[in-house]
């Protein structure tokens, strides 16, 4: 019985609360319900009635005695201040802005040109600066080209080298097996003659071949490959490749006259 009573008790308290809440509801509705039902009428406007009633809540308001949106000359001095203000700020920043994004760009662009013109001024200055001591070592160079060229005779024959080699492979006791030139080789100051030769001998033999080689009169290269012949203790074969070079010392290459004052550089 007790719990019957407090279930019937709990139950008409509920609805007595409820009927209060639905009672509330159904009066005049307070500030934050006319608010909330404004910013929806707000909502469903144009653009022309957002601004209409924007003027309209001016016009209303107690700003100035006898302030109107409408009416310019009316507006007070500080209000008409401000909006030129504005104004005057937003025309120039709209006209400003691109101005402004072209001239950084141009300056990034003088800068980076700048940065270039530096470091070329700065390659150039140095060279200027090794020009006389390039010079020095130019001339060095021409008169020492020219003393090695002047080692090369004008002609070489075949002939002539196949005497100098056969000559010294006898005085070093090698024996030349084949000789075989092939076409000369014309430069811009001389001419290289390519002779393929094969000697047969002893180690001894051959280092006194290439050591006689190395001393000859005339200038040349030589290539050489040595392979030991298993047949025979101690022989060997020397297989060369020998460039024999002959021309004439061009003119553009003969040393200048020393001026007075001149100093021999030394190298």
């Amino acid at each position: 019985m007790n719990i019957r009573h407090k279930l019937t008790q709990y139950k008409s308290r509920v609805l007595s609360r409820l009927g209060l809440i639905l009672g509330n509801a159904a009066r005049k509705p307070g500030p934050i319900d006319r608010a909330g039902k404004n910013w929806r009428i707000w909502l469903n406007m144009d653009l022309s009635e957002v601004l209409a009633g924007i003027f309209s809540k001016l016009n209303k308001s107690s700003l100035h005695a006898g302030f109107r949106v409408n009416n310019l000359e009316g507006w007070p001095l500080w209000f008409r201040s401000t909006v030129l203000f504005l104004l005057f700020v937003s025309g120039f920043a709209v006209i400003a802005h691109p101005v402004w994004t072209s001239a950084l760009s141009e300056l990034d662009y003088l800068n980076a040109e700048s940065q270039v013109r530096k470091a070329r001024y700065r390659h150039l200055a140095m060279e200027s600066a090794l020009l006389e001591q390039n010079r020095d070592r130019v001339s060095v160079l021409a008169v020492r080209f020219g003393e090695m060229l002047e080692m090369i005779p004008a002609e070489l024959e075949v002939v002539q080298v196949l005497n100098h080699f056969s000559q010294i492979a006898r005085e070093s006791g090698m024996q030349l097996e084949w000789f075989k030139p092939e076409t000369e080789i014309q430069e811009e100051s001389y001419a290289i003659l390519p002779i393929n030769m094969r000697l047969s001998g002893s180690f001894p033999e051959a280092a006194r071949f290439l050591e006689a080689v190395s001393s000859m009169k005339h200038l040349v290269t030589v290539d050489v490959i040595l392979e030991s012949v298993g047949s025979v203790p101690g022989k060997i074969i020397l297989s060369a490749r020998v460039r024999a070079y002959r021309g004439d010392t061009p003119r553009s290459m003969v040393a200048p006259a020393k001026a007075v004052g001149d100093v021999d550089a030394t190298y």
